[in-house]
């Protein structure tokens, strides 16, 4: 058996330069991983964009990076479809019509004319046309589901090795 016996006040000691390098260890490591994380929204933010999610502007104006109280940091959406978007949606239940009509309101869907879409084109009932428009579509989702559009997994994929190295950084000596 080995046993340290350390002098009265130098466990005392010890402990303190623990704490003190666990918390300078900390503040390293979160510095470099907010800005980690604002390189992951951007990316994000950039997947919406290709990949075609931006009708309402509402998910990609969504996003966000915030600090918790336990330091840690989370890149967030929080749009109440965001989920859908990245992970795609099973046919089988009907999704709320409501943000698929202000989605059709936004495109231009129950428009008169196909050929002519815009507000000045929108003549007569067209809520109505719009309401029947969203049902029809809330329907054919819960009929046929929709397709995983991913934005934020890669963009974390994107910049894990931009994690790491910081995390690495933040413990060296």
């Amino acid at each position: 058996m080995v046993r340290l016996n350390l002098p009265d006040g130098e466990f005392a000691k010890l402990n303190k330069m623990l704490k003190t390098e666990a918390s300078r260890i900390n503040k390293n490591a979160n510095e470099g991983l907010y800005k980690v994380a604002m390189n992951v929204l951007a990316d994000a933010q950039e997947n919406l964009r290709k990949n075609g999610s931006l009708a309402t502007s509402k998910l990609i104006n969504s996003g966000m990076v915030k600090k918790q109280s336990d330091s840690t940091i989370d890149v967030i959406f929080d749009a109440n479809y965001a989920f859908w978007v990245e992970h795609g949606r099973k046919a089988g239940r009907m999704p709320p019509v409501k943000m698929i009509l202000e989605w059709v309101r936004k495109k231009g869907i129950a428009d008169k004319s196909p050929a002519v879409r815009g507000r000045r084109n929108r003549g007569a009932n067209f809520e109505d046309r719009a309401e029947s428009m969203a049902w029809r579509i809330a329907k054919s989702i819960a009929r046929n589901g929709t397709k995983a559009k991913p934005f934020l997994f890669p963009a974390f994929r994107k910049n894990e090795s931009d994690m790491l190295r910081v995390i690495k950084n933040a413990v060296r000596l």
